[in-house]
């Protein structure tokens, strides 16, 4: 219940959430997806891409049709989470709240919480993976490409993670508290 009363920190008025919304909707879907579209242009310019190859890239999300590689691919869809974060953060402000007003009921971010959870959800993916392989090991390709593996790691270790603290941040904090 704590969680909720801190709702009523800052500016919070239907309206607030609404105007909030609508940026985020707008760092989402405009600044988050610019990079994404203007490589897309670029690619179906530079490669002569047609409609048709637009309209089956949009189907399916496959890069490979707009020749571009997985890893950029990946960090331009990650790019569109970067958009909704800064989004969210200009809401906060104008709605004079802390992001800490939308994680926590506590006085200070709880780090031990946070890792404890990162670890089980870890140890849990890890032994269905290994269970999964166990299964059916025809599923899984094992293949090293030093190169794209370590750009794929800093992606996932830097960037990833503010796509799923902006959907906690947004959906459990933000709209949890203003519905």
């Amino acid at each position: 219940m704590e969680f909720l009363r801190r709702a009523k920190v800052g500016l919070n008025d239907w309206f607030y959430y609404l105007i909030g919304v609508f940026i985020v909707i707008l760092g989402y879907g405009i600044i988050g997806q610019a990079p994404l579209l203007v490589a897309v242009y670029y690619y179906m310019n530079k490669y002569g891409l047609g409609t048709a190859d637009l309209k089956k890239f949009e189907e399916t999300t496959d890069f490979s049709i707009m020749h571009i590689s997985n890893n950029l691919g990946f960090f331009l869809m990650v790019l569109i989470f970067i958009g909704a974060m800064l989004a969210l953060v200009l809401a906060l402000k104008i709605q004079k709240k802390k992001t800490l007003d939308i994680t926590t009921s506590r006085p200070k971010f709880d780090t031990s919480r946070f890792f404890y959870g990162f670890v089980l959800w870890f140890l849990l993916t890890v032994v269905f993976e290994i269970i999964a392989y166990a299964i059916d090991p025809s599923n899984y390709t094992f293949e090293f490409n030093a190169t794209n593996f370590f750009i794929l790691l800093l992606i996932t270790v830097f960037l990833l993670p503010i796509q799923t603290a902006f959907e906690e941040l947004f959906f459990r904090g933000y709209l949890n508290q203003g519905l």
